[in-house]
């Protein structure tokens, strides 16, 4: 294990299996992040994955925007009040501090958002895990289980 560097068992199904280490995986998103910002690596527009140069970044949603995104993104309702920075900007500060947004954690069996703890199992399930996997098993949802441990 990366986090603990206990030895771990792969299960039978392989790499693949083994739970998500969201610490581990949330560093990987930002040092990712941060070679794009610094033009390191390649950068497309995460809104249309179109061939057009990228022009801004919103930190609020994570996204390399193009012109027309960029514009679209502005008026937008939801995303209207983001805080969006013109690449330029960004790449022309030597120190650049991005934190990335955590993603939206998905379920590698339904492809549903992991909204639910199985306490039974000790383990993140999405709302159909909770009615085929994990049928009869206690749960609840994350938010829920999160109080509760902020609590104790």
């Amino acid at each position: 294990c990366p986090e603990c560097r206990k030895e771990a068992t792969v299960p039978a199904g392989g790499v693949k299996e083994l739970d998500n280490n969201f610490f581990i995986n949330r560093l990987v998103d930002e040092f990712v992040l941060k070679r794009q910002v610094e033009g390191e690596a390649d950068v497309k527009c995460d809104e249309c994955c179109g061939d057009d140069p990228v022009v801004a970044f919103c930190p609020d949603c994570t996204m390399f925007l193009c012109h027309v995104c960029n514009e679209h993104h502005n008026r937008s309702p939801k995303s209207r009040g983001h805080g969006i920075v013109p690449l330029a900007e960004m790449r022309s500060k030597k120190d650049v501090t991005i934190q990335a947004k955590p993603k939206v954690m998905m379920c590698r069996l339904h492809d549903y958002e992991l909204k639910h703890y199985c306490e039974s199992c000790d383990k993140l399930v999405c709302l159909y895990c909770t009615m085929k996997e994990h049928n009869g098993h206690t749960h609840d949802i994350v938010k829920n289980v999160a109080g509760k441990q902020r609590e104790e």
